[in-house]
């Protein structure tokens, strides 16, 4: 069995870097203030949000240009424009411990909107739950392992032959 290992450690200028990007980032919109709730026993404040398409455009590309000190060509970015108009929208809700200001649980809402490449609609949730903040983690690695884009294509394209 394999465990996950730390591959690559950013420079303190890589991070600093990373971290003015992200704190400068306009990528997420606050849309609604829900009523808090307790998530496994932690007082949270609870939001809906939106993801700007335009904004995560950009966010990409800057971490790009950090982590991996290259720029993304005309055709690449013109590759990310294109899957981007198969997203109808894109945000969720999440719940924020009012103590630490911690992320305890993320609900994640994709539309994906029929293209002229792919003649498929529908929507995809998911739930993520944050506990056990500053303990341990092993990661198995599965075998064998299929990356997002594996899965997505599968779905997509069962979805477009059914």
């Amino acid at each position: 069995m394999q465990t996950a290992q730390k591959q690559q450690a950013f420079t303190p200028e890589q991070t600093a870097k990373l971290k003015q990007i992200i704190a400068q980032s306009k990528v997420f919109k606050v849309t609604e203030k829900l009523a808090s709730e307790k998530i496994e026993g932690v007082d949270t404040y609870h939001y809906k949000f939106l993801i700007d398409k335009t904004e995560l455009k950009k966010l990409v590309v800057d971490i790009n240009g950090v982590v991996q000190n290259t720029t993304f060509t005309d055709k690449e970015l013109a590759a990310y424009d294109k899957s981007l108009e198969a997203i109808d929208n894109l945000g969720g809700e999440i719940w924020i411990g009012k103590k630490d200001y911690l992320p305890y649980k993320i609900l994640f809402t994709i539309g994906i909107k029929e293209t002229a490449e792919f003649k498929t609609a529908g929507q995809l949730t998911a739930t993520l739950l944050f506990k056990n903040y500053n303990q341990p983690v092993q990661i198995d690695i599965p075998s064998p392992v299929k990356s997002i884009e594996e899965i997505l294509g599968q779905f997509l394209f069962q979805r477009i032959v059914f």
